[in-house]
């Protein structure tokens, strides 16, 4: 594959700016997988930081609701800017936050804990942390408010 071919996989794999993958790809060398570790790393360490140190101050509330329409869910995930709130992967999170609450009965306040339903190899802290991290803004689920009649 050509480095042009190299980028464009890595970003489709890590969701990561150009900016980025162009910088580990240089420092890797031109190798795929230390670039990809350099990426996931920068990554982890953005989702840490900007959600330690910034306040998200806009609102999107995201429903789901089953289609038999036993369970369903609202969440309120808060994000730095209109522009992020508005995101595809920023729905798709909340989607995937409001399908795992409607089928499970922890309380909301254990919501780092849950595993995701689509995901269940991740929590639902690691899937905001991985979406804040490749946004580079922070992302907070603030309220969720689960209704079912499932016993």
């Amino acid at each position: 594959m050509s480095r042009i071919d190299d980028i464009r996989y890595l970003r489709d794999k890590t969701k990561a700016s150009l900016k980025l993958v162009a910088a580990a790809m240089s420092e890797a060398g031109d190798d795929i997988a230390q670039a990809e570790e350099i990426i996931n790393k920068e990554l982890g360490k953005r989702g840490d930081t900007v959600i330690a140190s910034r306040l998200p101050g806009h609102r999107i509330i995201i429903s789901y609701v089953h289609h038999d329409s036993s369970a369903g869910a609202l969440i309120e995930l808060l994000t730095e800017t209109d522009f992020a709130a508005k995101n595809e992967m920023v729905q798709r999170l909340g989607k995937d936050i409001a399908m795992t609450y409607a089928f499970t009965d922890a309380p909301a306040a254990q919501w780092d804990e849950m595993k995701s339903i689509r995901n269940p190899e991740f929590t639902i802290a690691d899937l905001i942390k991985e979406a804040s991290g490749v946004m580079g803004e922070a992302i907070k689920l603030d309220r969720v408010v689960r209704i079912s009649n499932m016993k």
